[in-house]
């Protein structure tokens, strides 16, 4: 039974077009360049003074004033300052989600799968 199964998935073409590609040769690195001028940038002691005269040196009076700026859930960005200085300027705070090294590998995991499946059928009844 086991081998009619390998047999069949060897045979099939849809097994053949969507499988996973995980014995493909390898490649040289490419370098990563920061695709937005605010990846590059970096503080050396984050203190919120530092953070609020930051935000408010660098970005605010040499970009303008943003619609919003989205941080992680830190001391240094979560406080009383940076929400004063939220209201005078106008512009809102959003807070990163949580990574989660669990729940992030379950998704991806899940998501592959769906992905996979969802190619299979699409393949199979010609449509898109």
């Amino acid at each position: 039974m086991v081998r009619e199964c390998l047999d069949y998935a060897r045979r099939c073409n849809a097994f053949q077009f969507h499988a996973n590609f995980i014995h493909h040769p390898p490649e040289l690195l490419h370098s990563t360049v920061a695709s937005c001028l605010f990846d590059a940038w970096g503080l050396e002691e984050v203190k919120k003074e530092n953070v609020a005269n930051f935000i408010q040196g660098n970005i605010i009076y040499f970009f303008g004033i943003p619609h919003y700026i989205i941080t992680y859930n830190g001391n240094p960005f979560d406080n009383r300052l940076m929400n004063t200085i939220c209201d005078l300027f106008g512009f809102k705070q959003h807070n990163a989600s949580m990574y989660n090294v669990a729940a992030n590998g379950l998704a991806e995991t899940f998501n592959k799968t769906l992905c996979s499946l969802l190619k299979k059928v699409i393949y199979k009844s010609k449509r898109d």
